[in-house]
């Protein structure tokens, strides 16, 4: 545990807006990680069967995702025990906690990683002429992966890519409305609360389900503390910059999503065709800016799915590694989560080499495969909540300036019943599936 310190330094760092710029790269490195396919996917998708029915679901999962984010990275720059990363934190709550979100998060980490492997190997599949298949152009994207991984400053390569990827995609989706056009007034009625009639295999219940686990996130959530502490983040004087650095990432991923939701509605949902696999992703593109959009999408794909795996695989490592430490008498031994031997194993083998499984031609389709993952996403997100609120709103835990305010704690309250919401809404699905 870390030790009690009884005087943190409260003044934010100065240096100027374009200093302020150059310290930013978490809020991006974890935009990307969050976004992988599953946002492209499930945007593509929510655009293409039901037009902009559903929009307000992405609006209401941003707004999770950034409140239930920031009061992470609060209590971790802000709180009163000197506890340098969140799971000190929900060790405090109790002592299991660590071990329970560790194993749960690498599990989710796990499907997030599958799926992801698999679309940069059906990017590159399709980028290189479809020469091979796409299993073995999965084995080049984790050979890649593994090589970034296990470089020093990885956090700064990550970051490259990440800002690479953001012009990329933010170019290639901004071209396609070009062609395609917006229709305002369909745009602000998808703002209406409400669920259309289910069209074709994906229910709109199970859509708006993984969106929320998509865009607002749950075990993955986590991962922004810890890339804050990779970066040096310390102490309440950097609350400042985090919280730019989180609204930056946040608005990457809107500019994003709406990108490639206005293009599905206005392409696939006008004609009135479906999206049901990879194939009809790229027959959007073609319909969107022609015979060159399929390549641009699976450009697109490729970057998002790069800038995702490699920070998961490290990332929710350090989670489960972080956790088992805290709650057994192997931390001891290690200081870092990273130190500890079987580290590599289970960051490099669990997480790169066994998801490669999904990527081979037997396993569901890209679309299929991430759908269901991210609506999987939202189980963890309750209690997560829960732990985070109970941690940020007492005084005994936070610095006195930095305690939640009663509407912060409503804030989190209605993301948390969002979130038990969406668990109520996928058991219905899976209920209703198997019956």
């Amino acid at each position: 545990m870390a030790k009690p310190v009884e005087k943190l330094e409260l003044q934010p760092k100065g240096g100027g807006f374009l200093e302020t710029l150059r310290s930013m790269g978490p809020g991006l490195v974890v935009a990307f990680a969050w976004l992988g396919t599953g946002d492209l996917v499930d945007s593509s998708v929510s655009g293409a069967n039901y037009g902009y029915d559903l929009m307000w679901v992405l609006c209401l999962a941003l707004f999770c995702r950034y409140f239930f984010v920031n009061a992470l990275a609060k209590y971790q720059l802000c709180n009163r025990h000197g506890d340098e990363t969140i799971f000190h934190g929900f060790y405090r709550v109790w002592k299991g906690f660590p071990i329970v979100l560790g194993v749960s998060a690498y599990i989710m980490g796990f499907v997030y990683v599958s799926y992801m492997i698999r679309g940069a190997g059906v990017a590159l599949h399709h980028l290189f002429g479809q020469a091979g298949n796409s299993f073995l152009w999965s084995l080049v994207g984790v050979g890649l992966a593994i090589y970034v991984t296990t470089r020093k400053r990885q956090l700064k390569a990550l970051e490259f890519i990440a800002r690479t990827a953001c012009i990329v995609i933010i170019l290639s989706f901004i071209y396609a409305i070009w062609n395609t056009g917006i229709n305002a007034e369909a745009f602000i009625e998808g703002l209406s609360f409400g669920i259309p009639a289910n069209n074709d295999a994906f229910g709109a219940l199970l859509i708006a389900v993984s969106i929320i686990g998509a865009v607002g996130g749950s075990a993955a959530n986590l991962l922004y503390p810890y890339l804050m502490n990779d970066k040096g983040w310390k102490g309440p004087r950097q609350r400042k910059l985090q919280i730019m650095d989180l609204l930056t990432g946040i608005v990457a991923i809107i500019v994003i999503n709406l990108a490639i939701w206005i293009v599905a509605a206005e392409t696939m949902y006008g004609q009135g065709q479906v999206i049901h696999n990879e194939v009809d992703l790229a027959a959007m593109m073609a319909q969107a800016v022609g015979p060159i959009g399929p390549v641009l999408l699976w450009i697109t794909v490729f970057f998002v799915c790069f800038t995702s795996y490699p920070t998961f695989s490290v990332g929710f490592t350090k989670l489960l590694m972080h956790g088992v430490h805290l709650s057994t008498k192997r931390g001891e031994k290690y200081e870092k989560p990273e130190q500890d031997p079987r580290f590599k194993w289970f960051s490099i083998g669990g997480l790169l080499l066994v998801p490669l499984i999904f990527s081979m031609p037997f396993a569901p389709n890209l679309v299929t495969l991430t759908i269901v993952g991210n609506s999987l996403a939202v189980i963890t997100a309750p209690i997560i909540i829960l732990g985070i609120i109970f941690m940020t709103s007492r005084k005994s835990m936070m610095l006195p300036d930095y305690v939640n305010k009663w509407w912060e704690n409503l804030i989190l309250g209605i993301v948390g019943c969002i979130g038990l919401w969406a668990t109520y809404s996928l058991l219905i699905v899976l209920i209703d599936k198997l019956g």
